[in-house]
């Protein structure tokens, strides 16, 4: 009995390292697709197209301006639909490029 119980140490110990493994090689995998989708966005958002289009984005999120309704629901609306662009469009533009694109 005592084999079969250090022989499923053995095997937790692997689970362990091989689940340890695998989220260090999703993580490499995560931050390569992020700085590929930084360099694609950014490369977009450069464009005559894309800064017509996350323009049109910038503007239907509101996330550029303030909120002014007493309404808690409505808040909370526009809050969501602003952290979409804070999330996941403003952080990988490059500085430039947001700059020319918040400011028209």
């Amino acid at each position: 009995m005592t084999i079969g119980r250090s022989e499923d140490k053995g095997n937790t110990v692997a689970n362990i390292l091989k689940q340890k493994e695998n989220r260090e090689k999703n993580k490499t995998i995560l931050e390569e697709h992020q700085k590929q989708y930084k360099k694609y966005l950014s490369r977009y958002a450069a464009s005559e197209e894309g800064k017509f289009v996350i323009g049109v984005l910038i503007k239907a999120s509101g996330a550029l301006s303030a909120d002014d309704s007493n309404d808690a629901a409505a808040l909370i609306r526009n809050s969501e639909r602003k952290n979409f662009y804070f999330n996941f469009i403003r952080p990988y533009i490059e500085p430039e490029i947001r700059k020319e694109l918040e400011n028209d």
